[in-house]
């Protein structure tokens, strides 16, 4: 460790004589401690930079919005990387907290994952596995926003950076022997999408309703329900299933109240809840039955279960994936899933042109597995079995 544990920075100019140095880099580390147990958006309560030869803490809650306007313009700044480890936590603390995502970025999370260290893999794993440096455990429950914090949160919050830079270096030597260096950026450039992080009341639809055929009326009420939702919990700054759980939500587009007398016998729904917005839920309800008897509540068209031939094909496509995920150390999530294999299969695409215009895949997939997918539909490949394991072979040109 190379920072002694300095309390986090908060004035104008602490910060300022910070983002200057951290300007002189080709890359940074950067990380937040947040809590959001009770609050809608992500208490923002410390974040940490660093450089690899030094650290610092910025404290959010008590530097104004002025003194860190050159922190967030560092976050912006396009010639210095910033490094974040399973990044899309903190890149959705930077944008609800401050409205900017850090970019551009490497997900060191990401970054393993492509070196074959496995899914997910953990900041006190990945850094005993590249530098050889020991991290003690997670805060999960730690109060961040206390003050002032003790040694051992200061310690703690330094850990979680001093090294990441190194860490990266070392990630970014094992992506260049294999070539996915740009894989691995095009990944975590996927966290930058501030889209992530916007009210998207269709996408709750989408996914409450992901197994279950609804008609236009229930589609119409569940998606003005959803926005209404998303809209007070966002005003209130509360956890969504704190203004109503998502069974209640569904429950509710498909029983349709109608008056606030059958809204108040609807089970689930609290009376402080009704108490405040039983004329809103009543109005989504209404907008909902409206915009489905006029057409404008169409439920999206879902993809067709497999056929029975398709069903076979999309196995042995799914297994040859796994078989190159397998064989280049990479998990099978960057290269396939299933829905994106029926999609493939149905499109048919002949060339690796035709299944990059897909867009179902990274670049880094199609580059990988392309060419074998494409000629395994053309009937070109073949699987078999050798020693166990899943060999791939070519059967004619």
């Amino acid at each position: 460790m190379h920072t002694k544990y300095a309390p986090p920075l908060h004035t104008a100019g602490e910060i300022e004589k910070l983002a200057a140095r951290c300007r002189e880099e080709r890359m940074i580390a950067v990380d937040t401690e947040f809590i959001r147990e009770s609050t809608f958006f992500p208490v923002v309560a410390l974040v940490q930079v660093a450089t690899r030869d030094q650290s610092w803490l910025v404290d959010p809650l008590t530097a104004s919005k002025e003194a860190l306007a050159p922190l967030l313009e560092l976050f912006t700044d396009p010639k210095v990387l910033k490094i974040l480890h399973s990044a899309q936590s903190d890149q959705e603390c930077l944008f609800s907290a401050f409205g900017i995502v850090a970019t551009p970025s490497f997900d060191t999370a990401v970054g393993a994952s492509l070196c074959g260290m496995g899914d997910s893999i953990s900041l006190q794993r990945l850094v005993r596995e590249t530098v050889n440096l020991e991290l003690e455990k997670g805060h999960a429950r730690t109060d961040w926003t206390r003050r002032p914090l003790p040694p051992q949160l200061l310690r703690y919050a330094y850990a979680d950076v001093d090294c990441l830079v190194e860490v990266a270096e070392v990630l970014f030597k094992r992506l260049d022997s294999l070539g996915r260096r740009n894989w691995a950026l095009e990944l975590s450039k996927k966290f930058e999408d501030t889209k992530l992080y916007l009210p998207d009341p269709a996408a709750v639809v989408q996914r409450l309703t992901k197994n279950s055929r609804i008609d236009s009326k229930t589609f119409g009420v569940l998606t003005e329900l959803a926005d209404w939702r998303e809209q007070r919990a966002r005003a209130v700054n509360v956890p969504r299933r704190r203004i109503v759980d998502d069974d209640v939500l569904i429950d509710l587009s498909r029983t349709r109240p109608q008056d606030l007398e059958h809204l108040q016998a609807f089970r689930g729904l609290n009376k402080g809840e009704f108490r405040t917005s039983g004329d809103a839920i009543l109005q989504a309800i209404a907008r909902g039955l409206a915009n489905a008897q006029a057409g404008r509540a169409v439920p999206p068209i879902r993809q067709e279960p497999a056929s029975d031939g398709e069903a076979r094909v999309l196995e042995l496509v799914i297994c040859m994936a796994r078989a190159i995920a397998d064989q280049n150390a990479i998990s099978l999530k960057h290269l396939m899933s299933a829905d994106w294999a029926l999609e493939i299969i149905r499109a048919r695409p002949r060339t690796v042109d035709e299944l990059a215009a897909l867009n179902l895949l990274s670049q880094g997939a199609v580059e990988l597995l392309g060419r074998q997918l494409t000629d395994l539909l053309e009937g070109r490949l073949s699987l078999s079995i050798r020693d166990g394991a899943v060999e791939i072979f070519r059967v004619r040109s």
